[in-house]
């Protein structure tokens, strides 16, 4: 789904970064489905401080390496 205008994301569930975040920890992986919920919640704007801060824990651990990203786009996907 492409994402046009804020007012498509007013059915966003803003529930989706913790889960999104310890799956990708977990496994060490994070999958192009996910990075596309990612990018899209980011384009949305409704995330919280605790959100913000838990994509900035996904950032760091996949700027150490300890997770990978699985997709095909080259541009990094968090600008917080």
């Amino acid at each position: 789904m492409i994402v046009t205008s804020n007012s498509d994301c007013g059915h966003l569930e803003t529930d989706l970064v913790e889960p999104i975040v310890r799956t990708a920890l977990e496994f060490g992986e994070l999958a192009p489905g996910a990075e596309a919920q990612v990018r899209w919640l980011l384009l949305c704007g409704k995330l919280g401080s605790r959100d913000r801060a838990l994509l900035c824990l996904l950032q760091d651990a996949i700027q150490d390496g300890c997770v990978r990203r699985v997709s095909l786009d080259e541009d990094a996907f968090l600008e917080v």
